[in-house]
């Protein structure tokens, strides 16, 4: 059964064998590959776990573990197994930082597999391209490419690669010139497009990895080689006055502050703020709903960050020194959507504990809300520089006094009023829809309050928390749907 398992969920079939399909993909991660491997092995063999996991982790050799793998695809004519020992014995070559015999003894392979490739089943292109990425493997093996205990050799071996595929393309002037005449067009095509779409060229969060001297390191640098040295996308300005007709009726009673928002936005291609905001309100009145409402419908990538819940410099990471290490939330939004000018929603920031004991969120903060600092920012977590200042930043808070005169004075501060009697039948008929999406219902169910019903709630709220209304209104709702069973 170990063995019938480990056969399971395996990708559609390619024309080149495991070992070649591997080694040609110029976006492997292999460290990312080596952890999911190591998972499949555990979930497939169990009495291999222990072994695939130290491989995993860097402290086993993969070619013990490519050789208990390939013996048991033998005995019990297992496949997937033979599919997994290629994985390992690839991955262990791919993260290989040292030219050893047994990543001499894959590459041979791989020479071997590429030269008994059937023609009938790749393209001449494809076939000639395999042939040249086992002629740079060859020549990192001699020695080519530069050594590093960070770069893998995968990436080393690519890198030659597309260094020998710029010497190929002079060959054939009259060919290639045509080739990129075609190539610069459809390249200007798709960068107007991506311009329009994203709004700017992009910013270059961070500019390079910070040196990683052990393993350890390595695995948790990986997920930021997607964008290290990248041009971020930057989320293009969108209509504002179709914006403002979409908010008004959902907060009736912040037209003024609406106003303000869109105000406070930069007029130009790249979504910006021409400052950092606060919105000041008593609880209830949806400040935090309106900031998310508005970055929905700005079409910006955002996080909230629950400052209640927050007592130390957590916001923006944890340097990896500690145990407790990880990415700080605007991370988690730039990885996830590959664009620099998202926003950072710190919900209630006057209760963010004072306690400096792993960093101070406030004093934090101050960096973010300034250009000129936020553009040189140390991330705490990669211990290096990167920059945020595309970042958007709107905090919340239902009291000024717990915070110091050196943030508000960075921040446009804008007043939220409470809702009153004469808001509360348009509010009233967004609480309704949102309750009635929230239960997974269709919207054309959906039947306004009758005037008993709105009577009722205007006895029992005459102004003040939204919160509070919301609770009027599901007990209505949920007095309407016993109602209707009943009959």
């Amino acid at each position: 059964m170990d063995e019938l398992m480990a056969t399971q969920g395996e990708a559609p079939p390619s024309p080149y064998p495991r070992l070649v399909d591997l080694a040609i993909d110029p976006i492997l991660r292999p460290y990312e590959a080596r952890r999911t491997v190591a998972g499949e092995i555990a979930r497939g063999v169990p009495a291999l776990a222990p072994a695939a996991e130290d491989w995993a982790r860097g402290q086993e050799d993969g070619e013990t573990l490519a050789q208990l793998l390939d013996e048991r695809s033998v005995e019990r004519n297992a496949p997937g197994l033979a599919r997994l020992a290629e994985d390992v014995s690839y991955l262990t070559l791919a993260t290989s930082t040292e030219r050893t015999p047994y990543a001499g003894m894959v590459v041979g392979r791989l020479a071997r597999l590429v030269d008994a490739l059937d023609g009938d089943a790749v393209t001449p292109e494809l076939f000639q391209r395999a042939r040249l990425l086992v002629l740079c493997w060859r020549a990192w093996l001699g020695g080519e490419g530069q050594s590093s205990s960070f770069f893998p050799a995968h990436q080393i071996v690519h890198d030659l690669l597309v260094r020998f595929d710029s010497r190929s393309q002079t060959d054939d002037d009259e060919v290639i010139g045509a080739q990129e005449a075609d190539s610069c067009v459809s390249s200007q095509e798709a960068a107007g497009e991506a311009l329009i779409e994203h709004g700017g060229a992009g910013v270059v969060v961070l500019p390079r990895l910070p040196l990683a001297t052990s393993r350890e390191a390595r695995n948790a640098l990986t997920p930021f080689e997607a964008v290290a040295g990248q041009p971020l996308a930057l989320v293009p300005t969108p209509d504002l006055a179709a914006v403002r007709q979409r908010l008004m009726p959902r907060f009736p009673h912040l037209t003024d502050v609406i106003d303000q928002l869109l105000t406070n936005i930069v007029p130009g291609d790249a979504l910006r703020f021409v400052s950092p905001v606060l919105l000041l309100g008593s609880p209830g009145t949806a400040k935090t709903t309106l900031a998310l409402v508005l970055c929905r419908e700005l079409g910006l990538p955002h996080r909230v960050i629950d400052g209640a819940s927050t007592f130390d410099g957590m916001l923006l990471g944890a340097s990896r020194k500690w145990a407790a290490a990880s990415p700080g939330c605007h991370w988690d939004m730039i990885l996830e959507h590959r664009v620099a000018n998202g926003a950072l929603i710190v919900d209630e920031v006057e209760k963010i504990g004072g306690s400096r004991r792993n960093g101070d969120l406030k004093s934090t903060l101050l960096a973010l809300l300034e250009p000129q600092r936020a553009a040189s920012f140390l991330d705490p977590y990669l211990e290096a520089p990167i920059d945020l200042s595309a970042l958007n930043v709107i905090l919340t808070a239902n009291d000024l006094s717990p915070l110091g005169r050196p943030l508000l004075d960075r921040l446009t501060i804008i007043r939220i009023p409470s809702p009153g009697p004469a808001h509360l039948d348009a509010l009233v008929s967004t609480i309704a829809r949102d309750l009635y999406q929230a239960r997974g219902l269709d919207e054309r169910w959906y039947g306004p309050l009758t005037g008993a019903e709105t009577d009722l709630l205007r006895a029992h709220w005459t102004g003040g928390s939204i919160r509070v209304l919301r609770r009027l209104v599901q007990a209505v709702l949920a007095a309407r749907d016993m109602h209707a069973t009943r009959q």
